[in-house]
């Protein structure tokens, strides 16, 4: 799993649209995942910051989904194959720290680039860190 959080990397506060550094970075990492074979899981994630009321989001849930789908379409430009990969929003309901780290609403507004297992639920079970539900699409 590859963290990449959103600020002043990715996009700007309550944007969808990739930054230049953020589409350097992108167009860097698409060459290493072109070469596996993994199915690829690109995951948005927002703190609870709620998204100002007059803007072009309702929710976070928005706001999140949409900067995936941003970030997998970069990755297709780079190369990889869009049949290998998914997108998901997740607003805030999965943050990386707890809300009371004081870096909360920097590190859990993030998009995560996820690489799916390929061993089996038994092989995944040995793993630490990974369950065997990693295999299947559930959460790692």
């Amino acid at each position: 799993m590859v963290h990449i959080v959103a600020d002043a990397v990715l996009f700007d506060a309550e944007q969808a649209t990739l930054r230049p550094d953020g589409a350097r970075l992108l167009n860097a990492v698409a060459p290493t995942l072109k070469g596996l074979p993994n199915q690829i899981r690109v995951e948005g994630h927002a703190n609870r910051i709620p998204v100002s009321a007059n803007g072009p989001w309702p929710s976070n849930w928005e706001l999140s989904a949409y900067r995936a789908t941003t970030v997998l379409r970069q990755l297709a430009a780079g190369g990889i194959p869009e049949p290998r990969m998914s997108a998901a929003g997740y607003g805030s309901t999965q943050p990386l720290v707890p809300y009371t780290d004081p870096t909360a609403n920097t590190v859990n507004r993030r998009v995560d680039i996820v690489v799916l297992s390929t061993a089996s639920a038994e092989a995944n079970a040995l793993l630490p860190g990974l369950d065997a539900k990693t295999s299947t699409g559930g959460t790692p």
